[in-house]
C-alpha cells in the first residue's frame, strides 16, 4: 500500500475538522436535559469518527513506513557460483560474500555448481524464489550459452535480472613454461611449424576467443580444450604440458608464472597490467580485436521486486569499497568496480550483440 503526501494532508485535514467540532461540542453549555442528551450522544459519536479516524490514520503511516523500508535479508544468503573452486572468479566470490556479511549481519553461503559451461548452476538462480535470498555470480561467457548447439534457444540471461558488476579483470594468455616459446611471436611460429596446438580455456568466451585467435593469427590447426574451472586440472595440464597455451584469469597463472612453470605471452587488455609490466598487451601486438575484459557480475531471479533489486545494488556498491575486497580484485589483476542494475543492462545488450557477431563466425560446437 503506498500512500501519497496529498492523501495524508487530506487526512489530517478530516481530522483537524473533527477534533474542532468534539472541542466545541464538549464545551457548548446544557441548556436543558433534552438538549444535553442530544449532545452527549453527538459527542459519543464524533469521538467514534476521531478514533475511526487515528485508527485508519495509524495503518496508513504504518503501510507507508513498511513501503519505504529497505529490504534486508532475513536469513542466510546464497551467492551461487557455476565454476569449480580455485579460480579467479572464485577468490573474487568469496571476497564479496565477507564483505556483505559484515554489512548485512547474515551469513553469505558460496556454493560452487559448475557445469554445461555455467548452465547448471546459473539455472540454480533462474529457479530459484525470487526473494533476495539467492544470487548469482557469472562472466561474459553467459551470454553465449544460447549459441550453444545443445542449448539453442536457452537464454538464461532473459531469466535474470542484472544487478550490478562488482569487477573487471583483462584476461591473460599463457604457456606452459616447458613450451619452447619466449613471446606470443615464437608461439606462433611454433604452431605454424607443429602438426597442431593445443588451447585451454574455461567458458563459452574463451572457447569463442581460442577460435579467433586461431584465425586472427594465422594458426589454423589450433584445438581448443575445454575444461570445467581455471584452477586445479587446467593449471596442472598446463604446467605439465598436457596442453600448450591457455585463455586464464591471472590469479591462477601468477603464482606459477614467478617460479617459470608458466609464462603468460600476453595479456588480453588494451595495455599493460600493472601486474605484469614486462608483458605485452594483445593491442600493442597488433591484435587489438583479441581484447578480453572480463567482468564479474552479479545477478537476481527476473521477478524479484524492484525494493530488493535496489537494496542488492546498494550492498554490492558498499562491499566493493572494502578493503579486502579491493586486495582480492587486484590479486587476480583487476579493479573493483561498482556498475548500477540500469548501466549493466545497457551493457549486456551492447557485449551480447557483439558475441553473437562472434558466434556466427565460430561456432560453438
Amino acid at each position: 500500500m503506498h500512500v501519497t503526501a496529498d492523501q495524508l494532508v487530506s487526512v489530517f485535514s478530516a481530522l483537524s475538522g473533527l477534533v474542532a467540532n468534539w472541542r466545541k461540542s464538549i464545551t457548548q453549555p446544557s441548556i436543558d436535559l433534552r438538549a444535553n442528551k442530544a449532545c452527549e450522544v453527538s459527542v459519543r459519536s464524533r469521538s467514534r469518527s476521531l478514533g475511526t479516524g487515528f485508527i485508519w490514520l495509524g495503518a496508513m503511516l504504518h503501510a507507508q513506513a513498511l513501503a519505504q523500508a529497505p529490504w534486508a535479508p532475513t536469513k542466510p544468503v546464497t551467492l551461487v557460483v557455476p565454476y569449480a573452486a580455485g579460480g579467479g572468479t572464485d577468490a573474487v566470490a568469496r571476497a564479496l560474500a565477507r564483505e556483505l556479511e559484515a554489512l548485512w549481519s547474515k551469513p553469505v553461503i558460496v556454493e560452487n555448481v559448475p557445469g554445461a559451461n555455467g548452465l547448471i548452476g546459473t539455472q540454480r538462480v533462474v529457479q530459484a524464489r525470487p526473494d533476495g535470498h539467492t544470487i548469482l555470480l557469472q562472466v561474459p561467457g553467459v551470454l553465449l550459452t544460447k549459441h550453444m548447439q545443445g542449448f539453442k534457444g536457452v537464454d538464461p540471461i532473459a531469466r535474470l535480472q542484472p544487478v550490478s558488476i562488482v569487477s573487471e579483470a583483462a584476461n591473460v594468455l599463457v604457456a606452459s613454461g616447458r613450451l619452447p616459446a619466449e613471446s606470443f611471436a615464437d608461439f606462433v611460429t611454433l604452431c605454424k611449424s607443429k602438426r597442431s596446438c593445443s588451447l585451454a580455456t574455461v567458458d563459452n568466451a574463451g572457447r569463442v576467443l581460442g577460435q579467433q585467435l586461431s584465425a586472427e593469427a594465422g594458426i589454423p590447426n589450433l584445438t581448443i580444450v575445454p575444461y570445467r574451472g581455471a584452477g586445479g586440472q587446467m593449471v596442472t595440464d598446463l604446467v605439465a604440458n598436457n596442453v600448450d597455451v591457455a585463455i586464464s584469469g591471472l590469479t591462477v597463472v601468477l603464482p606459477h608464472q614467478k617460479t617459470g612453470a608458466l609464462r603468460v605471452l600476453a595479456t588480453l587488455g588494451h595495455k599493460r597490467s600493472t601486474t605484469l609490466p614486462d608483458t605485452p598487451s594483445i593491442a600493442e601486438l597488433g591484435l587489438g580485436q583479441l581484447v578480453s575484459i572480463s567482468w564479474v557480475g552479479i545477478f537476481a531471479p527476473k521477478d524479484s521486486p524492484a525494493p530488493i533489486i535496489q537494496s542488492l545494488e546498494k550492498a554490492m556498491r558498499t562491499a566493493v569499497q572494502g578493503n579486502g575486497f579491493r586486495k582480492a580484485v587486484e590479486a587476480t589483476g583487476g579493479q573493483q568496480v561498482a556498475v548500477s542494475s540500469a548501466n549493466f543492462s545497457t551493457q549486456l545488450r551492447s557485449e551480447e550483440d557483439r558475441l553473437s557477431r562472434l558466434a556466427e563466425r565460430f561456432k560453438l560446437d
